[in-house]
């Protein structure tokens, strides 16, 4: 089940990707990306009367066992297509975090 969260399993440089897919609409569609609970980046498409793409690249150093969490940024906003997308790639271990 994707849950459009990601639990860090080392600590290290990560890497963080989304793109965001939206069907035609009238309104903006904001999403934020965040991890444990500060926001890393802020992937947003506009109106429009086509479906319309976003994407963000975050890179980040992460703890083992932090969250990176995808969220609406609005209560508005209820639903993202299929083909919207979220990756998180170890770039390189680290041994300490400062």
């Amino acid at each position: 089940m994707n849950t459009g969260t990601f639990h860090c399993r080392q600590t290290g440089l990560y890497l963080f990707a989304l793109t965001l897919y939206v069907d035609p609409s009238d309104e903006a569609f904001p999403i934020n990306m965040y991890l444990n609970n500060i926001v890393v980046a802020r992937p947003y498409t506009g109106a429009s009367d086509a479906t319309v793409a976003s994407s963000e690249t975050a890179v980040a150093t992460a703890r083992r066992g932090d969250e990176l969490r995808i969220k609406f940024a609005t209560t508005e906003a209820t639903t993202v297509r299929a083909k919207t997308r979220f990756s998180a790639v170890l770039i390189q271990k680290l041994q300490k975090v400062s």
